[in-house]
């Protein structure tokens, strides 16, 4: 008998982004755009269920959907097995006037939040939804400790916990500070623990210079395109490392660090910088190159174009134009 494997997942409906562009600026139709690219009717949680091909061994079941649960990028399971999920219902806009996807629209969006997902009556879905945390700009990361939660909420890490016990949490400390927020494809995210008791998130590429939450008088660290640890409790070191990580950040059984791009869907961190930089010989290396990872996209990672490549703008008034041609492809 092949053994079955589950995973609790969410189940979305997709819609096509608004403000495609073609591959070279100024060549679309917007007519002929609407015409290759119709709406699509979006799925039920059900329908959506049935849409998925799996692999064998594997089993796929609904969990959460809304409206219990909205616009979910992450989660974690705390010692009551209930599932906190960080929804970045913001994204992608920003009101900041420097930033790649700053847009008027930006005021009108709910700010992200976390919150809790609870399976009462033992059948496997979630069937009790409350908000633990909002007013949260662009959360991407969540991970378990002492009865609260860290957060990853560019430019900073929270630690959030409920200490009356009410149900929402009512201690919000910035333990870490000094992420970019430039671009909100580049946020820092997946705030995962190591077998090390190190806690381990993705930089995901907007640099920064990193400070301990209110401590003015430590020297910024320079992030650099590299992944990031901290050692929660007690004032504990803070590291830049190797990994480069865009979105995306998971562990082997045997404490192998694995991150991800959109061009690149699995990357091995073989060399990490702690044990090389324990070692006076050791040359200093930059932060990819000591990865191994899936040169391209197309080949390695199994996935190929159906049709005619599109560009894309994260914001509609973008899509045609002289800054179109900048926009990448998908």
């Amino acid at each position: 008998m092949i053994p079955t494997s589950t995973f609790p997942i969410f189940i979305l409906a997709l819609l096509p982004a608004p403000g495609l562009a073609g591959g070279e600026p100024g060549e679309e139709d917007p007519g002929r755009l609407a015409s290759e690219l119709p709406p699509l009717k979006p799925l039920s949680p059900e329908e959506a269920l049935r849409s998925f091909r799996i692999v064998p061994g594997f089993a796929i079941e609904l969990v959460a959907a809304e409206p219990l649960v909205i616009d979910p990028v992450a989660m974690a399971f705390d010692e009551d097995g209930r599932m906190w999920v960080v929804e970045m219902r913001d994204y992608p806009f920003s009101s900041d006037r420097d930033n790649m996807t700053f847009s008027p629209e930006a005021s009108s969006e709910p700010p992200g939040q976390i919150r809790i997902l609870e399976d009462v009556d033992g059948d496997g879905r979630a069937d009790r939804s409350r908000v633990f945390a909002g007013g949260l700009h662009w959360p991407t990361g969540i991970a378990m400790w002492k009865g609260g939660a860290f957060v990853a909420a560019a430019p900073d890490v929270l630690y959030l916990k409920d200490e009356d016990g009410d149900g929402a949490a009512d201690l919000r400390r910035v333990v870490l500070t000094g992420f970019g927020t430039k671009n909100v494809q580049a946020l820092l995210n997946n705030l995962k623990w190591g077998i090390d008791n190190w806690l381990y998130g993705a930089g995901g590429g907007n640099d920064g210079a990193l400070v301990p939450g209110g401590d003015s008088e430590t020297r910024p660290l320079p992030l650099r395109g590299r992944d990031f640890r901290f050692r929660p409790g007690g004032g504990g070191p803070l590291e830049v490392i190797s990994g480069g990580g865009q979105f995306g950040l998971s562990f082997g059984l045997w404490g192998e660090r694995f991150v991800c791009s959109n061009s690149n869907h699995l990357r091995h961190v073989v060399l990490s910088s702690p044990p090389l930089r324990a070692s006076p010989s050791t040359a200093a290396m930059p932060s990819r190159p000591s990865s191994w990872g899936t040169p391209s996209w197309a080949t390695w990672a199994g996935t190929w174009s159906i049709g005619r490549s599109w560009s894309r703008t994260a914001q509609p008034s973008l899509a045609a134009g002289p800054r179109a041609s900048a926009a990448s492809s998908f």
